[in-house]
């Protein structure tokens, strides 16, 4: 039958295929305009939101600029989390698989691609939970201690509000432009939010609505057809917005990429530890991998629908 020192063997064999996959899924992400996803090697990231910054006015000849700062708004912290995976080799696989080099290999490299799923699919539903729990506080909280999508207070006392319940149409999608261009800085100061993308779940009567209403390439057949928003705003279907939730909508400015609070530092990306033999024979194979996840910035340039009306 195959041994311990086989499987081991053939084990290590695979890891490299592993760890450059599930990073490779992963980085991914970092190309997603709606989340901010980096690398990072610090343990606990701190990170204070920005209230606002003025002082550029008319100034008279002899006059002196006046003196100002970018206003420092809460303070949030998060810290590195821990999340593994984990599959056995038993002495009765062991075996089945006789000392076949090729039946070895078959099983492991089942094993393996496996295993890189769920790391690719659970990163991707961790990062989601941004979105399918932003009108309440289950997993996340803005620096302001609200949901994602609600009612904010800045640092400074000024609030402003990025949520509605309308379900997708082009009148709640004007409403909605309309609502963030007018949010207000922490110094009363208009953010000139302008969104350019939407998120909504895939095959959802939401992303049906909005690719009818965005897509270019459409000839319209009358003066009434006329598309006014044709190619201004990219459609993004997930398939991570849960079903439950496929009537909820989002709105993205994304050409502040620095400021986006949706954010994920990946410390450690999923990885093969050594493989281990235990007392019942069995090769144990843990996956380990570490990461911080929260917001980190007010989500002024985020607007979202929960679509119950």
């Amino acid at each position: 039958m195959a041994t311990a020192d086989s499987i081991i063997q053939a084990t290590k064999g695979i890891k490299k295929s592993f760890d450059t996959g599930a990073t490779n899924d992963i980085m991914k992400w970092v190309n997603v305009p709606y989340f901010n996803v980096q690398a990072t090697n610090e343990w606990t990231e701190i990170f204070t939101t920005t209230e606002g910054f003025t002082g550029m006015k008319e100034t008279s000849e002899h006059g002196t600029p006046e003196i100002n700062t970018l206003g420092d708004g809460y303070n949030v912290t998060i810290n590195q989390k821990r999340f593994t995976n984990a599959y056995e080799t038993t002495e009765s696989d062991m075996q089945k698989m006789g000392d076949s080099t090729t039946k070895i290999d078959v099983f492991l490299t089942r094993q393996r691609d496996k295993a890189l799923k769920q790391a690719s699919l659970f990163f991707a539903r961790e990062i989601h939970k941004f979105l399918n729990y932003a009108f309440d506080t289950t997993c996340y909280a803005a620096p302001d201690d609200v949901e994602l999508c609600g009612t904010h207070t800045w640092k400074s006392g000024e609030t402003f509000s990025n949520v509605g319940t309308a379900a997708f149409d082009e009148e709640a999608f004007d409403d909605a432009l309309v609502a963030i261009s007018a949010i207000e800085d922490g110094v009363g100061e208009e953010m000139q939010v302008m969104p350019d993308t939407i998120v909504v779940r895939y095959a959802s009567p939401a992303a049906k609505k909005a690719k009818q209403q965005f897509t270019e390439g459409m000839t319209p057949t009358s003066v009434g057809d006329i598309n006014i928003y044709k190619g201004s705003v990219t459609v993004i279907e997930t398939p991570y917005i849960k079903l439950a939730n496929s009537a909820y909508w989002f709105l993205f400015d994304t050409s502040m990429p620095s400021e986006n609070p949706l954010y994920a530092g990946m410390d450690k990306f999923p990885s093969y530890t050594a493989p281990k033999v235990g007392d019942n024979e069995a090769v144990r194979q843990n996956i380990t991998g570490f990461w911080d996840q929260g917001i980190v910035n007010m989500p002024y340039m985020i607007w979202g629908s929960n679509g119950t009306t």
